[in-house]
């Protein structure tokens, strides 16, 4: 049961973190763009946190920042011209 909830909550937050990484490298027209963005947030929401997150901040956080990083992925295929599945 927590492992469906575990799996269902990372589905419904990865994708907007995704939607966004992907807005933010088209935007920019770089396919590392959000990457930087994500990182800064991230570690801000850590350092102002005073380091203190509970276990389902912590894994918000790991799920959002794999979204970023898949949003990368995505559009470095795509400036590859590479249109196959890479997950």
């Amino acid at each position: 049961m927590l492992f469906s909830m575990f799996l269902l909550l990372g589905l419904l937050m990865i994708i907007p973190s995704f939607g966004i990484g992907y807005l933010v490298n088209s935007l920019s027209r770089r396919w590392w763009a959000s990457l930087p963005v994500y990182s800064l947030a991230a570690a801000a929401l850590i350092l102002l946190s005073g380091h203190h997150l509970s276990g389902i901040l912590w894994f918000a956080l790991i799920v959002a920042y794999s979204g970023g990083l898949l949003s990368n992925l995505t559009m470095w295929q795509l400036k590859r011209g590479n249109y196959k599945k890479f997950i």
